[in-house]
């Protein structure tokens, strides 16, 4: 969906928008009659977008409720050490809090321009799972042990115990925190 919406804003084919519309009608329906609700990051975003362009206050709504849902699964400050910020349970992963750190940042968006009072937990969750991530993030210091600790400075590894890198992991980082940094500069 965020994906025909993006198209949709290059060529404007009102079919990609209405087939992202119905994609998300689908979605929040379903989903609204879960127990739990998800960890959609992306349609998270998706619905931010189609906000933006609809104001239709169900998107908005949905939107906001799966922001929180994720930002109420972070460990807390006085969790286990090292562990504050990231997602709950297990291990903390650097990749599924960054993408939820999207998450938290499209809900505050929208949380914010709707004036939703649980906008400013979105944003202290989003700053807090930064804050995780860039103990996440390789640099000269902490890299020392790798084989190559240049080629590995400014990436981000998959876990507390894992010092594998992927691209999409780094790719989620950055952008998090990319989006967090535009925030914050307002």
């Amino acid at each position: 969906m965020l994906g025909l919406i993006r198209l949709y804003k290059l060529n404007r084919d009102s079919r990609l928008l209405d087939a992202a519309r119905r994609g998300a009608d689908y979605l929040v329906a379903v989903q609204r009659r879960q127990r739990d609700l998800p960890p959609d990051a992306w349609l998270v975003q998706a619905l931010e977008s189609i906000y933006q362009m609809t104001k239709a206050a169900r998107y908005a709504e949905h939107a906001t409720d799966l922001a929180a849902s994720m930002a109420a699964s972070l460990y807390p400050a006085d969790g286990p050490e090292g562990y504050a910020g990231a997602v709950a349970p297990g291990i903390p992963r650097a990749t599924p809090t960054a993408s939820r750190c999207e998450a938290m940042l499209a809900g505050y968006r929208v949380a914010r321009a709707t004036g939703d009072p649980r906008a400013e937990r979105l944003l202290a969750a989003a700053r807090a799972a930064a804050a995780f991530q860039l103990t996440q993030q390789f640099s000269l210091d902490n890299a020392f042990f790798l084989p190559n600790p240049a080629r590995a400075a400014g990436g981000f590894h998959e876990s507390l115990d894992s010092t594998r890198i992927r691209i999409d992991y780094v790719q989620h980082n950055i952008s998090s925190l990319l989006r967090l940094a535009q925030i914050d500069r307002l």
